[in-house]
């Protein structure tokens, strides 16, 4: 979290594993702006501070409330759907109408982009940054950069939907899988006497006093 010289917008880092490297840079510039200002010049700097943020861990971001972030900063941040709803609901609890959300990321799976526009879009409008319009040097093919605006009374209303939704079909699947081994319990008894049954049934019955009969065979040598 920094807030810029001049006294510019708030901004907030979630990159994956650039944050920290950024956040150096942030101080260096905060401190290269309070060093070479005016006493006017100095009060208006700001500050740079680094935590740790778990996206699985609510407890990491609730205390970031807007309208704290202006800006939303998020580098190669897509590439598992498994955390996608946890950036999701990070997202939502430091945005706010006015925020603006910068997304730079490597398209390395179709199914993971997929996912990711699906259950953003529920909360976000999406804006295309063109390659032809990003800076040639920093540029590439594979990275894209998205624009996010956070959309009018957005909540993760939706998400907590289709988890619902999830585990109901869970429940549903566990119930049918208990009831499966129910019936095969039920069934092994059964299961289990009609191998002796059948085998008595071919049997030949013996009258009675008759011998069975033996059948030697001797090896020949």
């Amino acid at each position: 979290l920094h807030k810029r010289c001049h006294a510019q917008p708030g901004a907030v880092e979630v990159s994956h594993d650039t944050a920290l490297k950024h956040a150096v840079a942030c101080c260096l510039l905060a401190h290269t702006c309070a060093a070479s200002g005016s006493d006017s010049h100095l009060s208006s700097c700001g500050g740079v501070t680094v935590a740790e943020l778990d996206w699985s861990q609510p407890q990491h971001y609730s205390y970031l409330r807007p309208p704290t972030f202006d800006y939303i900063l998020a580098a190669d941040c897509i590439y598992h759907e498994t955390l996608l709803r946890h950036l999701y609901r990070v997202m939502l609890a430091v945005t706010t109408e006015r925020s603006t959300v910068i997304i730079a990321n490597e398209r390395r799976s179709e199914s993971v982009q997929d996912a990711f526009m699906q259950l953003f879009s529920h909360s976000f409008t999406f804006k295309k940054v063109p390659l032809a319009k990003q800076d040639p040097d920093y540029s590439h093919p594979a990275i894209e950069l998205y624009i996010l605006r956070k959309k009018k009374g957005a909540s993760d209303a939706n998400l907590a939907a289709v988890e619902a939704k999830e585990a109901a079909d869970q429940a549903a699947e566990a119930a049918t899988g208990l009831g499966d081994v129910q019936q095969l319990a039920d069934a092994l008894p059964q299961l289990s006497t009609e191998p002796a049954q059948q085998q008595q049934q071919q049997q030949p019955q013996l009258q009675s006093g008759q011998q069975p009969q033996i059948v030697r065979c001797k090896q020949q040598i």
